[in-house]
C-alpha cells in the first residue's frame, strides 16, 4: 500500500516534497491506524477523483508512466484489511492520500514503566514475538526463495545469501535459530558456525546445516564446532519443520534449568569450584554474568537498559533477544527475579526486617515489594519469613 502511494507521489512531484505520516484514531467503529502520503505535485482535477481507484484508469494527459493499476491495488489491499482509502487533491497544488486500517488499541503516548523496574525492553511487539525468528542462509537464489516461502508460514524469516552476510545478520538480529547451507562462497557454513560460537551475542543460537553430502568427517567437524543438527538435501518440508520445532522446544525445556541455577547462584555469592558440576546449558555463564551485574546495581531504584547493555558490551536489542532466548524472560522480568531472589536470601538470613530488605534490593515502595515477592514465591514476605523460621 505505502509502496504504491509513495511511487505515485514521487512520480508526479517534480519539485517540492513528499511526506508520510502515521497516526492513530478512535471512533465508534474501532481503532484505526491512519497512514497519509502527501505531496506537492501536479494534483488531480476533481472530475477524476472518483475514477482514479478503478483498475486501468489513468488521468488524461498524465505524463507519468504506468498501467493504472497501482491505486486500484491500494484500494483492494485496504479492503482486505477492512480498511478505507480516501484522497484530497487540488490541481497544481498536490494530493493527499489517506489509508485507514483497523488496528489494536494504541496508547497515545509511550507507556510509563514502573519506577521500580524501569528497564527499557525492546522488540516487545506481540506480533513479532509470537513467531520465532529463523535466519536462512543459502546461496542458491531459487532454493533460498523456496525455503523462505515454506518457513514464512510458521516463522519470522530473514535471509542471507552467504555465510559472511549470515554472520552479520545473526549479530544484528540475534535470531532464535539458524538454518544454513554448508557449501557457500565467501564463508561456508562451518566457518560461519565457528565465527558465531566465538561471539557472545550469537554463541547460544542453535544451528541446522543443510548439505548435499553427509560424510562422517563433515558430521564430526560440525558437531565439534557446536552444530545442533544436519539435514541432507533434498529437504523434506515436514522434517525441516520438525527439526526446527524440536530444537526450539528443547531450548524452552531448559529455561527452568537456567532459572533454577540462577536462583541457586543468588542465594550465595560464594561459589565453591568443587561444587560446580558440568553445566548442561552452555550459556549459563552469560545469565550468571547478567545476574551479577543486576546485583551490583540493584540498589538503584531505576535500572536503565542502556546501562545494563553497556556493561554487558552489547546493544539493548541484542541483550534483550539473547536473554529472551536463554531464559524465556525479558529484561524486566529477569531484573525483578534477581531482586526477589536476593530479597528472599536476605529475609532468610534473619538479619533484616522486610522494609530494610525492600530498600536493599532497590524497591522503595513496600506495597510494590510485597506484590512482586508474592508473584515470585506465592506468598507474602511476612509469610515467607515465618515459614523459614
Amino acid at each position: 500500500i505505502v509502496d504504491n502511494l509513495l511511487s505515485n507521489a514521487c512520480k508526479h512531484t517534480k519539485a517540492g516534497s513528499v511526506m508520510v505520516s502515521l497516526a492513530y484514531e478512535q471512533n465508534s467503529q474501532g481503532n484505526w491506524a491512519v497512514i497519509k502520503v502527501k505531496d506537492t505535485g501536479c494534483g488531480i482535477a476533481s472530475a477524476h477523483l472518483e475514477k482514479i481507484f478503478e483498475k486501468f484508469y489513468q488521468v488524461p494527459q498524465n505524463t507519468g508512466d504506468g498501467a493504472g493499476v497501482g491505486l486500484s491495488l491500494v484500494k483492494q489491499l485496504a479492503a482486505i484489511h477492512h480498511g478505507q482509502v480516501s484522497v484530497k487533491s487540488e490541481l497544481d497544488w498536490g494530493s493527499e492520500f489517506c489509508v485507514r486500517l483497523l488496528t489494536n488499541p494504541v496508547s497515545p503516548q509511550i507507556p510509563y514503566l514502573s519506577e521500580h523496574d524501569a528497564v527499557l525492553d525492546e522488540q516487545k511487539t506481540p506480533q513479532v514475538e509470537s513467531l520465532p525468528m529463523v535466519l536462512l542462509v543459502e546461496d542458491d537464489v531459487d532454493l533460498r526463495a523456496y525455503l523462505s516461502t515454506l518457513l514464512a508460514s510458521k516463522y519470522n524469516v530473514i535471509t542471507a545469501e552467504n555465510g559472511k552476510q549470515g554472520f552479520q545478520l545473526a549479530k544484528s538480529h540475534v535470531p532464535d535459530i539458524i538454518v544454513s547451507d554448508l557449501m557457500m562462497p565467501e564463508m561456508d557454513g562451518f566457518a560461519m558456525l565457528q565465527a558465531l560460537k566465538l561471539e557472545r551475542e550469537t554463541s547460544h543460537i542453535p544451528t541446522i546445516l543443510l548439505t548435499a553430502k553427509s560424510s562422517e568427517m563433515d558430521k564430526h567437524r560440525g558437531y565439534e564446532l557446536g552444530l545442533d543438527s544436519y539435514l541432507t538435501k533434498p529437504i523434506s518440508t515436514q522434517l525441516l519443520y520438525g527439526r526446527i520445532d524440536n530444537l526450539l522446544s528443547r531450548r524452552k525445556s531448559l529455561y527452568e534449568e537456567v532459572l533454577s541455577q540462577l536462583s541457586n547462584q543468588i542465594k550465595s555469592t560464594e561459589v565453591i569450584a568443587a561444587e560446580v558440576e558440568a553445566d548442561p546449558w552452555r550459556e549459563n555463564d552469560f545469565v550468571k554474568e547478567f545476574a551479577n551485574l543486576v546485583e551490583r546495581l540493584m540498589h538503584q531504584e531505576v535500572l536503565d537498559a542502556a546501562t545494563l547493555a553497556e556493561n554487558m558490551n552489547m546493544s539493548q536489542s541484542t541483550l534483550y533477544r539473547k536473554l529472551k532466548a536463554l531464559t524465556g524472560k525479558n529484561i524486566n522480568q529477569l531484573v525483578r527475579k534477581v531482586r526477589m531472589q536476593k530479597a528472599a536470601h536476605l529475609l532468610n538470613s534473619g538479619k533484616y526486617n522486610i522494609n530494610e530488605v525492600s530498600f536493599m534490593v532497590g524497591i522503595n515502595s513496600s506495597i510494590y515489594f510485597r506484590q512482586c515477592f508474592k508473584e515470585e514465591f506465592g506468598q507474602l514476605p511476612s509469610e515467607y519469613q515465618k515459614n523459614k523460621v
